[in-house]
């Protein structure tokens, strides 16, 4: 849908009165660039999640290629395909395409050796969600949190949730 600016504004919309309603102050999403992008822009706190391939870093000014073939879509077109969608939004737009999935924080759920971008990645990105306490951010308290896994199976949906409502037991994980 990256290609068509009314149907990314349509869901760019959708999220935003998502947000509005639930009223979350961190929004957690596994390969979802539209849902960030909204969060972002109703100002609340994004965390992604994914892979070193599903969550490339948004500090470069285009994706490279990859075993030397040409991109299948032109990324200069799709960056202004969103650009339009977030316009119509009045949502922020943005200054290269990567920046679709910038996130207060990044966790790469994969071993770092397999993360293609590891050398490029600014920041770096966070290991395994829960090694280590969950991230704090400054000046701000995750007190609803809005957790969005569409590509997990539901065993793996259940642990992530229980994990979360675990590690932040004062918050309303939804």
């Amino acid at each position: 849908g990256f290609g068509n600016p009314k149907y990314l504004f349509t869901r760019l919309k959708l999220w935003q009165k998502l947000f509005e309603s639930q009223n979350p102050n961190l929004v957690v999403g596994d390969y979802a660039p539209v849902a960030m992008m909204a969060a972002r822009n109703c100002g609340i706190a994004t965390m992604a999640t994914g892979n070193g391939y599903t969550l490339p870093p948004t500090n470069i000014p285009r994706y490279p290629k990859f075993i030397n073939r040409d991109d299948p879509v032109n990324g200069n077109y799709l960056l202004h395909t969103v650009n339009q969608a977030l316009q119509f939004a009045g949502m922020e737009k943005l200054d290269a395409l990567p920046e679709i999935f910038k996130s207060d924080i990044h966790s790469c759920l994969t071993n770092p050796a397999l993360d293609p971008f590891r050398k490029i990645r600014q920041p770096k990105a966070l290991g395994a969600l829960f090694s280590d306490a969950p991230p704090q951010w400054p000046g701000r308290h995750a007190d609803r949190i809005f957790v969005y896994l569409p590509h997990c199976k539901p065993h793996i949906k259940e642990t992530v949730m229980k994990a979360w409502n675990e590690a932040n037991t004062a918050a309303d994980v939804f």
